[in-house]
């Protein structure tokens, strides 16, 4: 352990913090594998111990999980699995400052990525799947009703940069919302207050086309996340077709408890009792979001009442740092409000569809098919047919991340081995000698986070460091709105 740790402090001098950030891990996504595998390789960056297929860092708890060739114990550790991702993990989200060229870079395959996103749709192999996905939207959707649709702003930043108090007037005029819900009753609670705004409504320019604007904010050490501002009055259209959305898949008969937004969980659950029985079988997709290409929404969608709002609410253009403004083949990035829902319950619907067309029935069909965002679940027996669904329809499933063999499962936040959480603690905000509210906040949680999980040295040099800054921290107990130290 003196070793190890001596390790860790020499190639951290020497390499910087990409040791931590990404090559300790590597070592940790490798054992990730091995654990899905049965069979554990070291990572080029690690020297092996003697002619063992195991590391010299870290070589007494690998020891614990693996046998010297690498193959994985009858009964590995999993005390030593649950410390050798923490301290792999610790620093993998991290927020730093990314270089220019960097974030460039990223800008560079995003408009890369939704060039090659197909217009149009002529394989008769996805039009099979599309075939029977859109009878499950259609089903799921018969009783909707667009018609008491209520506005509401969103809480992020918007394209044309008004501040929330002043996104409650429109900006703009857009025919194509205002031919979903007329500007003067979405905006404006009666003809007075119209009456009141009346010269400044009239005068408000024509805009044919929504245009979103493409911005980086901070996501981890490999790179920035990618965000699209809405235009306000688009913001707002999309947020009232959200919120009649959210609550309505939530409740339906085939999609409750399935299709969720605001349990995770259920996922989480399901992932912990499948890393023991291995009923159940995780799948992470790709740049899921960027991929759902607005030709498969409006096929899935043509035959329900909110086709036109999900046609007319999404920006058809999105405008890069470098001024250059592009079309999106992609439906919605990740910004628009309604990203999330949409892509969930496409996803639901292609995994369900291909079962139909296996000739499964479609209250059986759904029974087991969990989504919550991208993270998906399905029977174990069925990742095969679920793989080739999204695929087939221009998605990409991430095979390494995704979990279908062996016992260690993820979703949702939980990873779990054996029955047992082996999720590490991960260090996001950078900290500061001042560091603000949201940096208090982050190291607090991942002070309480230390401590559950029963690393009390390292969670008490956090409270310590907080407190210095914060003053004495109150005790709280789990659950409490309270900010303070959890305790039971």
């Amino acid at each position: 352990f003196d070793r190890d740790f001596l390790t860790i402090k020499t190639r951290t001098k020497s390499d910087g913090l990409s040791f931590l950030t990404k090559t300790l891990p590597s070592l940790a996504k490798s054992l990730d594998l091995a654990l899905k595998a049965g069979q554990f390789q070291t990572p080029s960056s690690f020297k092996r111990k003697g002619s063992s297929n195991l590391p010299c860092i870290f070589n007494g708890f690998f020891k614990l999980v693996f046998s010297e060739d690498g193959v994985l114990l009858g009964e590995p550790d999993t005390t030593a699995i649950k410390d050798l991702r923490q301290v792999g993990y610790l620093f993998y989200k991290y927020q730093l400052e990314h270089k220019e060229r960097l974030v460039e870079h990223f800008f560079e395959e995003f408009k890369k990525q939704d060039k090659d996103i197909p217009v149009s749709i002529k394989n008769t192999e996805e039009m099979g799947i599309i075939h029977y996905a859109k009878g499950v939207i259609d089903e799921i959707f018969s009783n909707f009703k667009c018609d008491s649709l209520v506005p509401k702003n969103g809480p992020g930043s918007v394209a044309n940069g008004i501040p929330p108090w002043g996104r409650f007037q429109p900006t703009k005029f857009y025919p194509q919302l205002n031919s979903l819900v007329d500007y003067c009753e979405f905006y404006y609670y009666n003809n007075r207050h119209l009456f009141d705004d009346f010269e400044r409504y009239f005068d408000l320019d024509y805009e044919f086309f929504g245009t979103a604007k493409s911005i980086a904010v901070p996501k981890d050490s490999r790179g920035p996340r990618l965000i699209s501002s809405e235009p306000s009055e688009f913001m707002t259209y999309q947020q009232a077709l959200k919120n009649a959305m959210v609550p309505y898949i939530e409740h339906h008969p085939i999609t409750k408890g399935r299709v969720n937004f605001t349990r995770q969980d259920i996922n989480r659950d399901l992932a912990l009792k499948a890393s023991q029985d291995q009923f159940y079988a995780t799948l992470d997709l790709k740049s899921a979001s960027d991929l759902v290409s607005v030709k498969l929404v409006d096929l899935l969608f043509e035959d329900t009442c909110i086709h036109d709002y999900l046609m007319n609410t999404r920006s058809s253009f999105t405008e890069l740092p470098s001024g250059e403004v592009i079309p999106l083949n992609k439906f919605a990035p990740m910004g628009s409000a309604l990203c999330f829902p949409i892509e969930a319950i496409t996803f639901f619907s292609l995994i369900v569809g291909e079962k139909i067309a296996r000739g499964t029935p479609l209250k059986e069909a759904a029974k087991n098919v969990y989504v919550y965002g991208d993270d998906i679940i399905v029977p174990t027996t069925d990742v095969v047919h679920a793989i080739e669904a999204l695929e087939t329809c221009g998605l990409l499933v991430n095979v390494d991340k995704s979990c279908f063999t062996g016992n260690f499962r993820e979703s949702c936040g939980m990873d779990a081995y054996l029955g047992i959480d082996v999720t590490p603690t991960k260090l996001k905000k950078v900290w500061q000698e001042d560091p603000d509210a949201a940096t208090q906040a982050s190291f607090l949680a991942i002070c309480n986070n230390l401590f559950a999980n029963g690393y009390w040295t390292a969670s008490d040099f956090v409270r310590r460091s907080l407190e210095r800054v914060m003053g004495l921290l109150p005790l709280r107990v789990k659950g409490s709105p309270v900010m303070g130290l959890t305790t039971w």
